[in-house]
């Protein structure tokens, strides 16, 4: 359940709730979001069953496991190993300073629930204060390095886990809200109507990305997740339910922000990586009750950020420490905080020198890098490694459950996609996005 609950939270985080909707904008709603679906079911859910029993065979550092499979066949996949911590790290550092962003806003509509008046929401505070925007960042280091070292992690994740339904059905009630605006009708067939004249080279790619950054696969969280899960657990069940509770989530999540968004007439800002921040704030503070609507929504985000970065932090030290085993924990997670927090002000200071508008677009850069190029390639060495880790009949023996008829049905299906559609359809969508650079 905790498995479940951790999938669920950083779904609903910042993945589909910030991340998900301006990528739809960039990529033409209806066909993106078609290809969104039919890849999650069709590569995500295949790879992330192949990074689960990879877990369960070989142990939960894919730096260790890589490093073995390099010795072992004279060749570098050691490359994918380290690739998965770099992703982690670029993706932490940025990820850190977008959780900065939702303290921010938290901290103003707290502002505003113990004042008179509504205290001002505007995304130009944070864009002209760079040095607010480390602070922040700081803040949230801090929480993950007091959470990964006092020890208190158990308890605070299962406080945690114990949000995340309630975030859940926080946002499935304020769709009662965002589906009565008067532009329902125009992002119901905006999000479900595949228009494919809309559609760009790097559509393909940019949907098969987000199906591995939302379901995790490629980061090497899932495979430390599969070393630890019960070896009772059926893994194919297992990853059809993460599966079906990702695909569930980002459709809550892009069915709450667009018609906000569309409602307040800046359907330009549905390609800015902001947009989040932009309307849904605006949002609450129009509404009755908004203040507390507005508190309840950002510390439900920050709680479902913070579980997400404590995810990928404890990957990183599981990689660090099966490397160097004379490490403690404690002189782990500050060796990764360090690294992490440089990059952070890096990303912030850096471009705040050069123009004050260009925090927003340096991030969004380093998640097209880090998401739509290097996670695709970390995926697909990961899947090579488990086949190379793996005999047939160890995959066999982990994928089908006697019990369960529709496993061995399903069984050649996914040795299929596994060994050879998986690795085409990456390739292609890596291609195609290569052909857009040339040609656009």
């Amino acid at each position: 359940m905790g498995f479940y609950l951790l999938a669920m939270g950083s779904a609903l985080g910042l993945g589909n709730l910030w991340r998900l909707p301006f990528v739809m904008g960039e990529n033409g709603g209806g066909a993106f979001f078609l290809f969104y679906i039919l890849f999650a079911f069709l590569i995500g859910m295949p790879l992330l069953i192949a990074e689960l029993m990879l877990g369960r065979h070989s142990g939960p550092s894919p730096l260790k496991i890589t490093s073995e499979i390099s010795r072992q066949t004279q060749k570098p996949f050691l490359v994918f190993g380290l690739l998965s911590v770099i992703l982690c790290v670029v993706v932490l550092s940025y990820y850190s300073v977008i959780s900065g962003w939702v303290l921010h806003y938290l901290s103003r509509f707290i502002a505003s629930g113990l004042s008179s008046q509504f205290v001002q929401l505007n995304f130009t505070i944070l864009l002209e204060n760079s040095w607010l925007q480390v602070l922040l960042t700081s803040v949230h280091l801090v929480l993950i390095v007091t959470v990964v070292s006092v020890g208190v992690q158990e308890g605070l994740e299962k406080w945690i886990r114990a949000i995340v339904p309630l975030f859940l059905i926080f946002v499935a009630v304020l769709l009662t809200q965002t589906l009565t605006l008067p532009s329902t009708s125009e992002v119901l067939r905006f999000l479900f109507y595949p228009d494919f004249s809309k559609m760009s080279w790097h559509t393909m790619g940019r949907a098969l990305a987000h199906v591995f950054f939302t379901m995790s696969v490629g980061f090497g969280l899932i495979v430390s997740f599969g070393a630890y899960l019960k070896p009772e657990e059926h893994i194919p069940t297992v990853g059809f339910r993460i599966t079906m509770i990702d695909m569930f989530v980002s459709i809550l999540a892009l069915l709450f922000v667009f018609p906000v968004a569309f409602q307040a007439n800046e359907q330009v800002a549905t390609t800015n990586p902001i947009l989040l921040f932009n309307v849904i704030p605006d949002f609450f503070q129009n509404r009755v009750g908004g203040t507390a609507y507005g508190v309840i929504f950002f510390l439900c985000l920050y709680l479902a950020s913070l579980n997400a970065s404590l995810a990928l932090m404890e990957s990183l030290i599981s990689n660090l420490q099966s490397m160097k085993p004379h490490y403690t924990r404690k002189k782990s997670v500050w060796i990764l905080v360090g690294v992490i927090f440089t990059l952070t002000c890096l990303w912030v200071l850096i471009p705040s020198f050069v123009h004050p508008d260009s925090g927003p677009a340096v991030l969004e850069l380093l998640d097209n890098i880090a998401v739509n190029w290097i996670l695709p390639i970390v995926a697909l060495g990961l899947l090579l490694c488990f086949h190379v880790a793996t005999s047939s009949q160890e995959k066999r023996d982990m994928f089908v459950d006697r019990s369960r008829f529709v496993s061995l049905i399903m069984e050649s299906h996914w040795f299929f996609v596994i060994k050879w559609l998986a690795p085409a359809l990456i390739l292609l969508a890596l291609g195609l996005q290569i052909m857009g650079l040339v040609l656009e």
